[in-house]
């Protein structure tokens, strides 16, 4: 990535580095710098964006302690789906910080793109004593950089492979299995006939039947195998096609055909919400076999269901666009509710000439709600299975 100029904390104060000049240790602000776009000369309304700029990129592995991201996780796991991070509350004393697990949400990874960036949030006292950096960015601490990132290991994954490069020991063992028979075969030819000559020395017969059966295996077998694969590797550099386990590429030629599950590539990444089931369908019986009975339609229903649908997500609006999870939006767009551009909150769409627009949720503790305003976001946890958030009703 080429380099930028970032802002960090040192002796109690802010200076400007270049971003390879940061260490582990240090209080970096991160900002995202908008990418230039440069007019496509064959269609002058197209925009091509200046890639190599890296103004949205993550200088290193960081930990964020104050504002907040929306990052693109692509070029280190192949998810598309925008994830969010957000700073980190003061750890309690004896935990350690878990990069994977528990403390997921507040590491921001190098390499990866920033969506988003917000900076110093208002009536936030979290780390107070740091003032805010010049460039009003997000406060963040470096955990690692270079080759220690996590960008930095993939790099020297593909550049250095941890493994031996070797040939597929199955089919050499065959080899040299085939190579062993004839040998044999050849020194009993040798130890029959030879002994059926008096005049022959039994010392030289055994001698030349032990030469028969060494010399078949030849010794440069190892390094001709290695140079095969070696030979495929750079074949493949050539076709920009890159190997982190070169011992695998054997296998691979046997392959004829390869198949992905990821979604997107066999199947489609637009989903449809088709309805509800509320608690009081769950009391019917069903007789024609049709389940699609007991839903409600998304643009019908109301309550604390409407209200969980439409304030427990984690979508964002960046650049004129709702980016998130494809399931999150498509209940939201369901609903014909959306995204303000103007604060983010979650409010009822317009109608449209085919469709009417959202309507307002009716609760029996707050009346009718129009717009809902999501102040903090607990992320979804694998290990309990389930995400909450804290919203304010906003009318």
């Amino acid at each position: 990535n080429k380099t930028r100029t970032v802002w960090v904390y040192r002796v109690k104060k802010w200076t400007q580095v270049d971003s390879t000049e940061v260490l582990p240790g240090d209080l970096m602000s991160l900002t995202r710098i908008k990418p230039h776009y440069a007019k496509d000369e064959k269609d002058s309304k197209k925009r091509m964006p200046i890639e190599d700029e890296s103004g949205d990129v993550v200088p290193a592995d960081i930990l964020l302690l104050r504002g907040s991201t929306v990052v693109n996780e692509a070029s280190l796991t192949g998810e598309s789906v925008p994830q969010m991070k957000e700073g980190i509350q003061e750890l309690v004393d004896g935990e350690t910080l878990s990069m994977k697990t528990t403390h997921k949400s507040h590491v921001v990874y190098a390499g990866t793109k920033l969506l988003q960036c917000k900076g110093l949030v208002e009536d936030e006292k979290t780390y107070a004593s740091i003032p805010p950096a010049p460039d009003d960015g997000a406060l963040t601490f470096i955990l690692r950089t270079g080759f220690s990132s996590a960008q930095g290991k993939l790099v020297r994954m593909i550049e250095g492979s941890q493994e031996k490069v070797k040939g597929h020991e199955r089919e050499t063992g065959l080899l040299l299995l085939l190579l062993f028979f004839f040998a044999v075969a050849s020194a009993s030819y040798v130890l029959h006939h030879g002994l059926q000559n008096d005049k022959r020395s039994q010392y030289e017969l055994l001698l030349h039947c032990i030469l028969i059966i060494t010399s078949v295996i030849p010794p440069e077998l190892p390094m001709q195998m290695a140079l095969a694969v070696n030979n495929s590797l750079m074949t493949l550099m050539k076709l920009q096609i890159f190997c982190t386990e070169p011992f695998r590429v054997p296998i691979a030629g046997k392959l004829n055909s390869c198949l992905f599950d990821k979604t997107g590539t066999l199947t489609t990444d637009e989903l449809v919400a088709v309805g509800v089931c509320e608690p009081a369908a769950l009391a019917k019986t069903v007789t024609d076999g049709n389940d699609n009975s007991l839903l409600t339609a998304m643009s019908k229903i109301d309550g604390e269901a409407a209200l969980v649908l439409a304030g427990c997500h984690s979508l964002v609006f960046i650049e004129g666009e709702t980016t998130g999870d494809p399931l999150e939006s498509a209940s939201l767009k369901s609903m014909r509710w959306m995204l303000s551009p103007t604060n983010g909150a979650v409010i009822p769409g317009p109608d449209t000439e085919k469709k009417k627009g959202g309507k307002p949720i009716n609760l029996k503790s707050e009346g009718s709600v129009s717009e809902i305003e999501i102040l903090t976001r607990h992320h979804f946890s694998s290990k309990l299975q389930r995400m909450s958030c804290v919203v304010r009703s906003i009318n």
